[in-house]
């Protein structure tokens, strides 16, 4: 019985495994599709549907940083049922010396999302418990990107 139940226990975990592999996927492909068809937006500040998986939104901005250098993208998720919202964020250098820092934007969205991050001028990353903040803290990263970018 120990054997079968050890099974099941692998068997469910190999599951998880596959099921988050494929989220990176769709989000990968997705955020792909998007950045060629619209390259080199000075901004893009959305929510992606990548659960609580940093790994996901890591990974769609590393498209940014190479697809489309000049962006500044901020990427927020949540999974609402563990209760758990990420940020991950990337600002190419000269969007930085014009003022916007990603430490400084993710400082200023995760106290909102009840979330522990932080980062530098260039990346940056956070993870809370606030989920029901989301809208709240994607129109807060828009203002503020806004503002940064505007002096």
């Amino acid at each position: 019985m120990r054997e079968g139940l050890n099974a099941l226990k692998k068997k469910i975990i190999d599951l998880e495994k596959a099921a988050k592999a494929d989220i990176v996927k769709m989000v990968v492909e997705a955020t792909r599709q998007e950045v060629e068809a619209t390259p080199d937006q000075p901004l893009v500040i959305k929510q992606l549907e990548a659960g609580a998986d940093l790994k996901a939104l890591n990974e769609a901005v590393k498209i940014y940083k190479v697809k489309s250098p000049r962006t500044a993208a901020m990427l927020f998720s949540a999974d609402n049922t563990a209760g758990k919202v990420v940020v991950q964020c990337w600002v190419p250098k000269e969007t930085v010396t014009k003022g916007l820092k990603a430490g400084e934007w993710v400082n200023h969205v995760k106290d909102v999302l009840g979330a522990r991050g932080g980062g530098k001028d260039n990346t940056a990353q956070a993870s809370g418990t606030n989920v029901d903040a989301l809208s709240q803290a994607v129109t807060m990263a828009t203002d503020f990107a806004n503002l940064k970018l505007s002096n």
